[in-house]
């Protein structure tokens, strides 16, 4: 099975290059790399182009600059040669066996539709105590993209993955109308990757969790902050939002009565935030994390009923390849 690695871009291309350039480490010899622009950058396709001159594996670069993530890796889709579609970062480095692992496994599995695998944090600069302390014993960590569910291989529609080391079959993700957006008119909207994630599991597809497919996530000193967690929240909140409301009716009655619940569900803890916001322990934390999606849900709510391009994705909510 042929695999083609899709890594969408905006504004990194240092981070980018070290990311194509761990990839040119890996075990399995042949693969593909499609990297699509967000940013249409001038300097990134000038960096590949002189990547490529001495690259093992060259770089097929592409610019796609609506949709956000969403956009830019269906665009790669129709571009792509492989059985197998994995989808990374720009901002990670990998096992050396990262894409021989999944291959792998589609091979000796192939009822498998999707799988993910291990996201390890490698840290720029050492991490503040109160993060270490709200991750806490837990292995898998979303705000950061961190996913250890396991240190065996499964199989099971329960399974979960993140983008950061998804790789899903062509015709699956066809299947499934590819990457909802993501992105409209400067916010964020759709539940990408997690919305995959959520129809795989509601038509009971088996997702595989591959322990030793690993990829190592860089975060820098900016993710390491409460602001972080807090702008997070915002985008947990907008991809609950539109999986809850796709295809719904939508009326000026539905959406004073969304508000309202929101209210109801929220208003304690939009009062504890300003209690708390200086707090730097766990349960603080977590009231200013959930405080804020609160407020991500109720603002949503209003766009809904404001934004012609959100209205136009909850109506359509089909395929976008």
């Amino acid at each position: 099975m042929r695999i083609s690695v899709i890594i969408a871009t905006k504004d990194r291309r240092e981070s980018l290059l070290r990311t194509m350039k761990s990839l040119q480490q890996q075990t399995l010899s042949d693969f593909e790399i499609i990297v699509v622009d967000n940013a249409a950058d001038p300097h990134v396709a000038w960096a590949i182009e002189e990547f490529n001159e001495t690259a093992r594996v060259k770089v097929l670069y592409l610019t796609h600059n609506s949709g956000g993530i969403s956009g830019a890796r269906n665009a790669a889709v129709k571009l792509a040669r492989g059985d197998l579609l994995a989808f990374t970062d720009d901002d990670l480095t990998f096992d050396t066996n990262w894409l021989a692992s999944h291959v792998e496994k589609f091979i000796e599995h192939p009822e498998m539709a999707a799988a993910g695998g291990r996201i390890e944090p490698y840290w720029q600069k050492k991490p503040p105590q109160w993060l270490l302390e709200y991750i806490g014993e837990s292995k898998s960590f979303p705000i950061l993209a961190l996913l250890d569910l396991s240190d065996r291989f499964s199989i099971s529609s329960d399974n979960i993955f993140f983008g950061a080391n998804m790789v899903i079959k062509r015709e699956v993700l066809s299947e499934y109308g590819g990457f909802q957006p993501s992105y409209i008119n400067g916010r964020t909207v759709g539940s990408s990757e997690w919305g995959i994630v959520l129809r795989l599991q509601k038509a009971g597809r088996l997702i595989g969790y591959l322990p030793h497919a690993i990829v190592y996530h860089h975060i820098p000193e900016d993710r390491m902050t409460v602001e972080y967690v807090r702008k997070w929240a915002w985008h947990a909140g907008a991809g609950e939002m539109y999986e809850r409301w796709l295809h719904r009716r939508r009326t000026l009655f539905s959406f004073i009565r969304e508000a309202v619940r929101i209210a109801l569900k929220y208003w304690r803890l939009w009062v504890k935030t300003w209690v708390v916001r200086n707090r730097r322990d766990p349960e603080s934390i977590d009231v200013q994390f959930r405080s804020s999606l609160g407020r991500c849900e109720l603002k949503y709510t209003w766009w809904m009923f404001s934004d012609r391009g959100i209205k136009a994705a909850l109506n359509s909510g089909g395929s976008q390849l």
